[in-house]
């Protein structure tokens, strides 16, 4: 069976055999109960004389239930269906969108002018809810995420993946990040970030996208900017392709932060680290039972272990027996006044003991809770070798200048006799004491 010819106004050039008015009828029909519209219309005292259409369904009605009824009355608690209708019988074509329960219709109403008179308002109402609502949504999605990229401490971006890195939208945070408006950036219409980006890091830049994009995989990058007004910020940007249904590459869109104070504050702790290895005074931090969690290279050679030997034993490594009562009493000290100065046999790791000048002081938190300890230790071996030698040699001396026959005499500065040998003792008649 071949499909019937199209229906076509009656006036239309080439219609041919008029369409049955029976016929119209029910196709129109059949496309009022398809689509979610309302046909009605009512006469000039605004009663309903049409009402069809699967839209009626979303208001609780069938077809043809109101016609005879005011509308006026029908919807005397709906103040802009009032409105509307009222301007309608003036003979003013209307469109408005009106709520009627919980459905949001579009409504036209066309009035029917005879003779300078009204004589009928026809309309057509268009169930909008769900457009309405998604629309709404889509409002509020879009409201939401301006909130949270405007609050994110950084700038989300949308971006070309050209050599400009031509940015096609941008959130506020750019302000904050760059010194730039966000207007500023979009398009290049001042500057393009890829100009931001320090000299030294642009290519390392380019070519950490493009090898993210090529493997479909998200970027994350470090790097510096030039801001507007000419400071130097180091920034993380983590960021990936969007692709076309067909897989091509459409933009990039990501997140870039500044993390200039974490990264002046991993320089500062590089520096220390770097500094406290790198001194000749063992350093050692323990929590406050004494167990160790750092140690530096200068405590592990004078010590002779391993760090792997060391990190969460107890300190009590250190020392023998017979040293812990002074050791305690000097944690004790730390624990009650904060801090101890003194000297403190160690005990090295082949069993000789290594005399040792410790500066012991507690460490605080941010709000001065003590957590640990932390200590400073000088070796003194070679401090006591010394001292060792110049005692001998000062006792040498003191028995040479006593046995020799010459007379020797010290005086300090204030003429006060410090010393005489025996020589001079025995010519003099006076003994040591008397001296």
């Amino acid at each position: 069976m071949s499909p019937p010819d199209p229906i076509r106004p009656l006036d239309s050039p080439g219609a041919g055999p008029c369409v049955p008015l029976s016929a119209r009828r029910d196709y129109l029909r059949t496309v009022i109960n398809v689509a979610p519209v309302i046909l009605f219309a009512f006469d000039e005292n605004a009663v309903f004389t049409l009402s069809e259409g699967k839209g009626l369904k979303a208001l609780g009605l069938e077809a043809g239930r109101v016609v005879g009824q005011s509308a006026l009355e029908l919807y005397k608690d709906h103040p802009r269906i009032i409105e509307a209708i009222r301007k309608s019988l003036a003979g003013q074509a209307v469109r408005e969108t009106l709520e009627v329960d919980e459905s949001i219709f579009e409504v036209q109403f066309d009035p029917v002018v005879v003779e300078g008179r009204v004589v009928s308002v026809t309309g057509v109402a268009v169930d909008i809810t769900f457009r309405h609502h998604a629309a709404q949504e889509l409002a509020e999605n879009r409201r939401m995420l301006l909130t949270l990229t405007s609050n994110l401490p950084g700038m989300v971006y949308r971006c070309a993946n050209d050599a400009d890195w031509t940015m096609l939208f941008v959130s506020e945070g750019c302000r904050e990040l760059t010194g730039f408006e966000p207007e500023e950036l979009v398009n290049n219409n001042r500057i393009s970030y890829a100009r931001l980006i320090h000299p030294d890091d642009r290519q390392a830049v380019w070519d950490g996208v493009q090898r993210a994009v090529a493997a479909n995989q998200p970027f994350q990058l470090t790097y510096r900017i030039r801001t507007a007004d000419d400071r130097l910020k180091w920034v993380w940007e983590q960021g990936r392709g969007v692709l076309s249904p067909t897989g091509e590459l459409q933009a990039l869109e990501g997140f870039i932060t500044d993390i200039t104070a974490r990264k002046s504050a991993e320089e500062r702790v590089n520096l220390l680290a770097l500094a406290v290895e790198q001194i000749s005074e063992g350093v050692a931090i323990s929590d406050l039972d004494g167990r160790l969690l750092f140690v530096n290279r200068a405590l592990e050679l004078t010590h002779g272990y391993r760090p792997e030997e060391l990190i969460g034993r107890h300190l009590s490594l250190f020392h023998s027996p017979e040293q812990m009562p002074e050791v305690d009493a000097a944690l004790e000290q730390v624990r009650s006044q904060g801090h101890f100065r003194g000297e403190i046999g160690h005990r090295h790791r082949d069993g000789r003991t290594v005399p040792i000048f410790m500066y012991i002081s507690l460490l605080r938190d941010a709000h001065k809770k003590p957590f640990g300890m932390i200590a400073t230790m000088r070796d003194m071996t070679e401090q006591k070798k010394a001292e060792e030698a110049i005692r001998r040699e000062r006792n040498f001396n003191l028995t040479l200048v006593q046995a020799s026959p010459t007379f020797f005499v010290a005086i300090s500065a204030q003429g006060k006799t410090l010393m005489m040998n025996a020589a001079m003792l025995r010519a003099l008649g006076y003994t040591a004491e008397g001296v």
